[in-house]
């Protein structure tokens, strides 16, 4: 599959990131379910699986950039950072907070939301070295031999 460029792919993230090659990826943004069952809507019941950030973290480049959503609440914030870290990513983001309105003209109320920068870091403070590199080649490995 030769990559796309400048254009929307969409499908179940997890089937399309498959068919990407390692490391092919500068930056992913997305905003994946809370696990807060908002609004009581099914989709929003769960967290998305592990599978789908392995994925993300497999075409990842070395030093690329994952932008993720989550709610506030410190239960789905702690187990969404733990999954982020599971999977490969080293935790050293800068918190962003999107606030907006939400309400009728009568009510209306501040509410924020939380978002994880999340540069792939490498334990000398470098965005890239060759040996870090190596140690995500194997680590994408590992994540194909479960897949087989």
């Amino acid at each position: 599959m030769s990559l796309p460029i400048n254009e929307i792919v969409t499908g179940d993230c997890i089937e399309v990131l498959r068919k990407f090659p390692d490391c092919c990826i500068d930056e992913v943004v997305t905003d994946p379910p809370y696990g807060i069952g908002f609004m009581g809507k099914n989709w929003d019941k769960a967290l998305p699986s592990k599978e789908a950030f392995e994925q993300i973290f497999r075409v990842l480049k070395s030093g690329g950039l994952a932008f993720v959503m989550s709610s506030p609440r410190q239960d789905v914030l702690w187990r969404m950072l733990k999954m982020l870290e599971d999977c490969g990513f080293q935790l050293r983001q800068s918190f962003v907070s999107w606030i907006y309105k939400s309400g009728g003209k009568l009510v209306a109320s501040c509410k924020h939301e939380n978002a994880h920068w999340i540069q792939e870091l490498h334990a000398d403070g470098k965005l890239y070295d060759k040996e870090c590199e190596k140690q995500k080649k194997c680590c994408n490995k590992k994540v194909k031999e479960r897949e087989s």
